[in-house]
């Protein structure tokens, strides 16, 4: 939360997740509620404290973690 303040953000929600981070944030169900709230409200931040809790892809596979936030804006219209 100390992030937050210093740049100015105000916390709208907190969305945690109890799944692994070799699941694909896509296909969790937390993930999905941040991503309509976020939608929904027309939210522009998303801070997240630890990248290696969204997404830990399989070993040889790091081009499907880059490939995921173009997923993403694409599913939500984010561009």
């Amino acid at each position: 939360m100390d992030y937050v303040r210093r740049h100015g953000y105000e916390v709208a929600e907190v969305f945690k997740g109890n799944i692994s981070g070799n699941v694909n944030p896509l296909k969790r169900y937390a993930f999905n509620q941040l991503l309509d709230f976020v939608r929904d409200r027309g939210i522009d931040v998303i801070v997240i404290y630890d990248l290696t809790k969204l997404y830990r892809p399989p070993l040889g596979q790091v081009a499907k973690a880059l490939e995921l936030p173009r997923k993403i804006m694409d599913k939500y219209k984010q561009v």
